[in-house]
C-alpha cells in the first residue's frame, strides 16, 4: 500500500508521478525536452526518488496553525469546495534559493489555444502553459502531489518565494517549482498564479 503524505487530504487521489490523458507518459515526456546533449545528463534527486523535496510538509490551514506570516491566515478555515479546508506547503528547515522542489504532480494533455479546457481539467488544481500553437494543461483534480498545494502570494507575501519551472531530468521535461530566494523554517511555499497561469514558461523552446 503506498505510503501517503503527512497531512494529505482525504478529498484527492495521492501520486508520486504524472500521468498523460493523450499519449503515453514516456512520449509525453519526449515531446516536453529541451532536446540538448548535456540536458540528457541533468538528473533532479526528488524526480529520480519519485517524491518532493524533504524539507517541505502540507498543513491544513486553520486559526490555530503556526507559520511565519500574516495572523490570522487569511485563508484560515475556508474551504475551496464543500468538504476540503485549505491546505498550505511549509518550509519545515531553511531551503536555498535556486532549489527544485520536485515535479508539480497531475494529468497532463494538449490542446489548441482557441479552445477552452475541458471540465476534467477546469479549477483552482492545475497549470496552463503555451507550448508554440498548443495549450499543455495539467490537472491535480484527480491525482495529486504535495506541491498542488502552494497557495498563490497575493495577500499573503509581497512576493512569491516559488516559481514554476521546468526542471530537465535524464532527458525529459517535468514541471516543477524552483525557489526565488531562501525560505525560513515555518514559511509558506507561495507562487504567483498569473493570467493566465505560467504563459511565460516555454517560451524559450
Amino acid at each position: 500500500m503506498m505510503k501517503l503524505p503527512i497531512n494529505w487530504p482525504i478529498n484527492f487521489q495521492y501520486s508520486p508521478i504524472s500521468v498523460s490523458v493523450d499519449v503515453s507518459i514516456v512520449l509525453m515526456r519526449r515531446l516536453l525536452s529541451l532536446a540538448k546533449a548535456e540536458d540528457k545528463e541533468k538528473i533532479s534527486p526528488w524526480i529520480e526518488q519519485e517524491c518532493v523535496h524533504p524539507d517541505i510538509r502540507i498543513e491544513k490551514i486553520t486559526c490555530n496553525l503556526t507559520y511565519k506570516g500574516p495572523r490570522p491566515h487569511p485563508l484560515a478555515d475556508s474551504e475551496i469546495f464543500p468538504g476540503h479546508v485549505q491546505h498550505g506547503v511549509f518550509a519545515l528547515r531553511k531551503i536555498p534559493k535556486g532549489t527544485q522542489l520536485g515535479e508539480y504532480v497531475g494529468e497532463i494533455a494538449f490542446d489548441t489555444k482557441s479552445l477552452t479546457p475541458t471540465e476534467r481539467f477546469k479549477g483552482v488544481h492545475r497549470w496552463e502553459v503555451q507550448f508554440g500553437g498548443l495549450a499543455l494543461y495539467i490537472s491535480s483534480a484527480h491525482i495529486a502531489n504535495e506541491l498542488a498545494f502552494v497557495n498563490d502570494y497575493h495577500g499573503l507575501q509581497p512576493q512569491p518565494n516559488v516559481r514554476p519551472t521546468w526542471i530537465e531530468h535524464r532527458g525529459q521535461g517535468y514541471l516543477g517549482y524552483e525557489t526565488l530566494r531562501d525560505i525560513e523554517p515555518l514559511e509558506e511555499i507561495l507562487t504567483d498564479y498569473g493570467d493566465p497561469r505560467a504563459d511565460y514558461l516555454l517560451k524559450d523552446r
